[in-house]
């Protein structure tokens, strides 16, 4: 764990891209079960510069793939 945290740290841009992150805790740590990926996803997904309609594909695809009920994602939407 500690070369992932040493890897971040060192890093100056940081992790841009969610997958990134995910790849290098992978190969450190195994497999990860896919909805928790997509919970995660959920929490950092952000409109910022996307336009509305790819946001909300994007926040659709990620929705359906976590699992969570559709309160929460109401929610979450807002």
């Amino acid at each position: 764990m500690n070369n992932v945290i040493e890897e971040l740290e060192a890093d100056t841009q940081g992790f841009t891209i969610v997958n990134k992150l995910y790849e290098k805790i992978w190969k450190e740590f195994g497999e990860i079960n896919k909805e928790s990926i997509k919970v995660y996803q959920l929490w950092l997904l952000e409109q910022d510069s996307k336009i509305c309609n790819k946001y909300m594909q994007i926040f659709k695809k990620t929705a359906r793939e976590s699992g969570y009920n559709s309160r929460f994602l109401i929610e979450k939407f807002k």
